[in-house]
């Protein structure tokens, strides 16, 4: 699993360190196997600071307006929920309430690599 924050996401009338503390946040709070990254933009510039979840086979997340530490924990309670989600897919009424209003897009899974991961076994 990868956790992508946006490393030019900035808030208005913020510097970056409102930035480094969500992924400080982030960081102390993932367990193992589950990687942080930061990427240099996602497109959702209007909607700073934006954190991107996936892993291979699962539906991928993009959530935006990631601004206080209730964010991340709401964050990371999804982490959870999703590591344990077969495909990753969630209806926002199954998502923390904190991330109900943040959620930027939900990806579905690569049917490719679906396709690809079920004949290798």
């Amino acid at each position: 699993m990868i956790i992508s924050v946006c490393s030019r996401c900035t808030l208005e009338n913020e510097d970056s360190c409102q930035q480094q503390l969500v992924i400080d946040e982030l960081k102390s709070g993932l367990t193992v196997g589950v990687q942080l990254q930061e990427v240099r933009c996602m497109a959702a510039c209007d909607k700073p600071i934006s954190v991107g979840i996936s892993d291979r086979g699962k539906a991928s997340y993009l959530f935006g307006g990631i601004k206080s530490k209730e964010h991340v924990l709401a964050l990371l309670e999804f982490i959870g929920q999703y590591q344990k989600n077969k495909n990753g897919w969630t209806n926002s009424k199954e998502r923390p309430k904190a991330l109900r209003s943040k959620t930027v897009a939900r990806i579905p899974a690569s049917f490719l690599q679906i396709a690809k991961d079920s004949t290798s076994k």
